[in-house]
């Protein structure tokens, strides 16, 4: 059996990283390897020899690995009785699913830099009634598209169950079948006779359970319910307080006056107009905000409970597999 070993030299330049499903990039940037750096039975090793060969400070090397040191009979029950442990996990970081800003678009109003107003008071309430219309109005909408945004594009990965690349539970449940491997090929290596497994046997069926699906349906509610967006939306500003938002400019203008006796005269006088960008990124800050906290905890919760369950499912079908390995090898 071969383990990947990454040492302390490692720089993380980040040429290594995507060569292998196996191999990434850690918290600290520096390369990780999977499984404990147990490698597939199925590495390509002539690539991955090209890999170790490209790194700049010789950070990568393959080394012989063998669970349990005692051999025959021994070291099969040792190994054994590794094997019927559960599956360790561990809940996944909260900074690796945390909601991060939407970028929401800032409408632009045909009405704006129109230098018709004989006030700055009257210019702001206008500003103000045209910012209602183009986005304030359609808070609510916004928020469910941010929600909807972070559902899809970070949060999906650890609510739900696909068999692609990047997904939390396929990611798992290879590294599952990539552990029964390594353990079953010990044995094999122990007894010196190769076990009769079924040709499903690496097949791990663990799928979305009723709960888990009851929780993403849960979400998937959350996203689209008009209701729980109103929530959110209540924690903003009300519009009157967005008016110090309200950008005004003024110009001067002559403007001709016509009187009773004598020639019309040019006056003088101040126009003001009104510019809504600032408001309108005032407020797609504070919806992001208010996303914020109300995504974390929810996410958080819903995470760690599909985690949960679906390690106890996957340790289940581990249990059931384990026992079929013990009966094939036979008492000893």
């Amino acid at each position: 059996m071969k383990k990947l070993v990454v040492s302390r030299e490692c720089t993380a330049c980040g040429l290594c990283f995507g060569c292998f499903d196996f191999l990434k990039e850690g918290n600290d940037g520096k390369a990780v390897v999977e499984n404990n750096g147990i490698l597939p039975a199925n590495v390509t090793m002539n690539k991955l020899q090209e890999v170790i060969n490209n790194c700049p400070v010789n950070a990568l090397k393959v080394e012989n690995f063998e669970y349990v040191k005692s051999s025959g009979t021994k070291g099969v029950k040792e190994l054994l009785g590794i094997m019927r442990k559960p599956l360790d996990y561990k809940l996944p970081s909260a900074d690796f699913y945390k909601f991060n800003n939407v970028e929401i678009p800032i409408p632009y109003s045909p009405n704006e830099h129109r230098y018709i107003y004989k006030s700055y008071d009257s210019a702001v309430s206008a500003g103000l009634d045209e910012f209602n219309r183009i986005m304030y109005s359609q808070r609510v909408a916004l928020i469910q598209q941010v929600v909807i945004k972070y559902k899809n594009d970070i949060l999906l990965p650890y609510v739900r169950l696909e068999n692609k690349k990047g997904n939390y539970y396929y990611g798992a449940i290879n590294e599952a079948v990539t552990k029964m491997k390594a353990y079953v090929a010990e044995i094999e290596e122990k007894t010196g006779r190769k076990l009769a497994l079924p040709k499903n046997f690496y097949d791990f069926k663990v799928r979305e359970g009723k709960s888990q699906k009851d929780m993403f349906k849960l979400f998937e509610t959350y996203a689209i319910d008009q209701g729980w967006a109103s929530s959110i939306a209540d924690g903003l500003d009300s519009l009157s307080e967005y008016r110090t938002w309200v950008d005004v400019d003024d110009t001067t203008e002559y403007v001709r006056k016509s009187h009773w006796f004598g020639d019309d005269t040019y006056e003088e006088e101040d126009r003001y107009c009104f510019k809504l960008r600032d408001v309108c990124r005032e407020l797609a800050k504070d919806i992001n905000f208010q996303c914020h906290l109300e995504l974390d905890t929810m996410a958080e919760n819903l995470v760690n409970g599909s985690v949960k369950y679906f390690f106890g499912e996957l340790n289940k079908e581990w249990s059931e597999k384990v026992k079929l390995v013990e009966n094939l090898i036979g008492k000893i």
